[in-house]
């Protein structure tokens, strides 16, 4: 059995877990006895920056090698992602300079430099994006072997793809809840000029707490390689036609096409037939025809659009499809120019005045940053304190002229969103009044963990909080009768009345067939066109291509 030795402690070379007395993997239980690493990745074991040992390949691209590897210093599995590109570079396998790449002969040493500077503009770029919970997280990059490496965050987790082949596709209830917080991290990022380019049911992943991840931000590359050895990253159905164009011209329409491909897919259980052939004859049936798809037409349709073959006919930024898919919770942008902090701005335009006191909200922006250093430990505090001060001013002149109002009354105190301005939405002799939302629609509340509690605690416990409970079921290994995933990650804001899927146990017997979650035709997988390894691991390749 082939394991790690780290700290004096045999780890899984798959993920990372102790294993027990007998060698074995409870957490995965792969067998590592017959587990080859691939001839060009550093061998099982090696020890990166004094700090990371890494396990099995998890991915394998033109541009890289993934591996899975144990951080010594958090004491947590993470993804150590190489740069190797494989038209200009080789590893050296012997001697003291063994794992080190040297460029092959006749290839450009300059050429492999800008790629590596590239790649670690990718780091950097995606470093600005931790705090984003449907992107995975860049945690370190450092240069080592002639190379660069980045650290990123360990989703252990199923694929897109996987999931629905299993179990079929998803109802437009979930498929709006789940997408919801990767449209809105999609949002964050094409403000700083960086897409993705590669959205696909790959590289989506379902995490340990049933949230949508998206992995692998490789994709975009600005090395020039010469024709013949140039990789470039296609998706069958979810590329846009632009990107099989040398001088396609990309933007944040191109993520669109591929977002909306992946909801297509999850919606109707079959892949979207590809661009390029689109472009000649589009036999592609809108999702507005699929009348076994309960969705909003405004919302299918909006989906439509996003999948136009020519990107003059897409939505042109993520945003504006947003607005269109979830109408009754735009994003707001006139925000922008007042220059409060985000996490602020949503909870002043979600929770009220009452909101902006609690500490979760206090601590999300600021938070992680006050502790860095003495300087910027007073400059948070002083920020803070002028914020609660502003605050605490208007909300005193609230309470005073609320003082006879309810005690929930007083902890949704309504805030109306203009142009430019914030206006306290409370009636006076000489104010001209708007309509006041109900309680209802101003109430939010914060979701709990519920993975691991049987379904009937789980499901008192939201609706404790006024949300509304579904229970699926499917086999699993843990305990019958225990919730195994949630729809809504822990920890999230939504409003009161919004609709959680719980997934519960039946327990560790395998059903002959999966019952898909509606009625649609059981879906086939396409037909193969490459054969896949002999032993491929599904549940973590995705992370680069």
């Amino acid at each position: 059995m082939k394991s790690m030795l780290v700290a004096g402690k045999e780890r899984c070379i798959r993920c990372m877990h102790l294993l027990d007395e007998e060698g074995h993997c409870a957490k995965c239980e792969f067998d590592a006895s017959s587990y080859k690493q691939p001839n060009m990745a550093l061998p099982l074991g090696t020890c990166l920056n004094e700090r990371y040992f890494l396990g099995k390949v998890l991915g394998e691209g033109g541009f890289g090698i993934t591996y899975v590897a144990w951080d010594i210093v958090l004491m947590v599995p993470v993804a150590v992602k190489e740069y190797f590109p494989s038209g200009i570079a080789t590893r050296e396998k012997e001697g003291p300079q063994t794992g080190t790449l040297q460029i092959y002969e006749g290839k450009s040493e300059l050429e492999f430099e800008k790629g590596k500077e590239d790649f670690l503009k990718e780091a950097r770029s995606l470093s600005r994006f931790m705090k984003l919970p449907s992107i995975v997280s860049v945690r370190d990059f450092f240069q080592e072997n002639r190379t660069a490496y980045i650290v990123m965050e360990y989703v252990e987790g199923t694929r897109v793809r996987n999931y629905i082949r299993k179990n079929g596709k998803m109802s437009g209830e979930q498929v709006l809840a789940l997408m919801e917080p990767v449209i809105h991290s999609l949002c964050d990022i094409h403000k700083t000029g960086l897409i993705h380019r590669d959205i696909s049911i790959d590289n989506l992943m379902f995490d340990e707490n049933g949230q949508l991840k998206l992995i692998d931000f490789g994709a975009a590359r600005n090395v020039e390689l010469p024709e013949n050895t140039i990789t470039v990253s296609i998706k069958r159905g979810f590329s846009p036609e632009e990107q099989y164009r040398a001088k396609g011209e990309q933007g944040p329409w191109t993520d669109l096409y591929s977002l909306c491909g992946t909801m297509y897919f999850m919606l109707t259980g079959k892949i979207p037939d590809e661009s390029v052939e689109r472009v000649y004859a589009d036999h592609l049936v809108p999702l507005r025809q699929w009348e076994d798809v309960k969705l909003p037409m405004q919302a299918k349709c909006a989906i439509d659009k996003g999948m136009a073959v020519l990107a003059k006919d897409r939505w042109q930024d993520m945003e504006e499809f947003y607005n269109e898919l979830y109408p009754d919770n735009k994003r707001i942008s006139s925000y922008d120019e007042v220059q409060l902090p985000k996490s602020f701005r949503d909870t002043l335009t979600q929770s009220g005045v009452a909101g902006l006191f609690s500490k979760t909200a206090i601590q999300r922006e600021f938070g992680e940053n006050m502790g860095q250093t003495e300087a910027k430990h007073k400059k948070g505090k002083w920020m803070i304190a002028g914020l609660i001060l502003v605050v605490m001013t208007v909300g005193g002149i609230l309470l005073y002229q609320n003082h006879n109002s309810s005690a929930d009354e007083e902890k949704s105190i309504p805030v109306n969103v203009a142009e430019k301005t914030v206006e306290t939405a409370v009636p006076t002799a000489n104010a001209v009044s708007t309509p006041e939302p109900t309680p209802e629609e101003m109430a939010f509340v914060e979701i709990p963990k519920v993975i691991g509690k049987t379904a009937g605690k789980a499901k008192k416990k939201l609706q404790k909080l006024g949300v509304r409970v579904k229970i699926e079921k499917a086999y699993n290994k843990k305990k019958k009768g225990t919730v195994v995933q949630q729809s809504i990650a822990a920890g999230t804001q939504v409003k009161k009345e919004s609709v959680i899927i719980l997934t519960v146990s039946r327990g560790g017997k395998r059903a002959v067939q999966t019952a898909a979650p509606t009625k649609a035709p059981v879906v086939t997988a396409r037909p193969k066109t490459t054969k896949r390894p002999q032993k491929y691991d599904a549940s973590l390749d995705g992370y680069l291509q």
